[in-house]
């Protein structure tokens, strides 16, 4: 019997690649859309399906899980008739998405949206306050990822960061990241590789992809 699944996506959240990830592997699911307020946070209501109040959560059966790998992880088991092998490759991008990778991204961002609300008479300091951090520690920092990731993607035997014939674990995580850089070129100041965007691309070219994509653009306009 398929799993009920229930999406609580967040717009502009990580809860868009748990959708992509469901119309890859053939998974139905339901969505349940959240706005954020106006001051970019998620609507208080959320911690009402879960204490932190953070998307992605996803209920299945009943149970609310949260966290994007552990979730994406539960979804890619649902298809397995049997225990996948480790698989190495594909266990470390998808860990290194929300370890190493997005710790400096979301530090940029939370450093850009403090400035954004900074009172016009401290505008001055706070703007060079937080280009000093970007020039000195944060841009370094980021370029050196995405150096890595290009050089990951140069060593795979396909164009996927598991190394396996279409999209895996490790992809479905990466996709927030990557596409959240290149889609808005003003979040970070990084050089990021032709085989980096060669990757989204890929991604973008996919029918399952598209499919979500337009599904969530139309229920994000349904809620507004």
């Amino acid at each position: 019997m398929p799993a009920d699944i229930l999406i609580h996506h967040l717009n502009k959240s990580r809860s868009e690649r748990l959708c992509e990830c469901c119309l890859e592997l053939g998974l139905d699911y339901k969505v349940k859309v959240w706005q954020r307020t106006s001051d970019f946070k998620a609507p208080p209501d959320l911690k009402a399906i879960h204490p932190l109040g953070k998307s992605p959560i996803a209920v299945v059966d009943g149970k609310t899980l949260s966290e994007s790998a552990f979730i994406l992880t539960k979804f890619v088991q649902m298809q397995q008739t049997s225990p996948a092998p480790f698989d190495d490759e594909d266990t470390f991008w998808s860990h290194y998405a929300e370890g190493s990778f997005m710790l400096f991204l979301q530090m940029s961002r939370v450093l850009q949206q403090a400035a954004s609300v900074t009172p016009f008479y401290a505008k001055t300091i706070s703007t060079a306050f937080v280009g000093g951090i970007h020039d000195k520690y944060l841009d370094i920092e980021i370029q050196k990822h995405f150096d890595f990731v290009e050089a990951g993607l140069a060593k795979s035997a396909t164009q996927w960061f598991g190394g396996k014939d279409d999209p895996s674990l490790a992809d479905y995580m990466m996709l927030y990241p990557i596409h959240a850089c290149i889609s808005q070129p003003d979040r970070v100041k990084a050089t990021i590789g032709e085989k980096t965007r060669a990757w989204l691309k890929a991604v973008e070219a996919r029918p399952a992809y598209k499919k979500g994509l337009e599904r969530q653009t139309s229920e994000e306009k349904a809620k507004k």
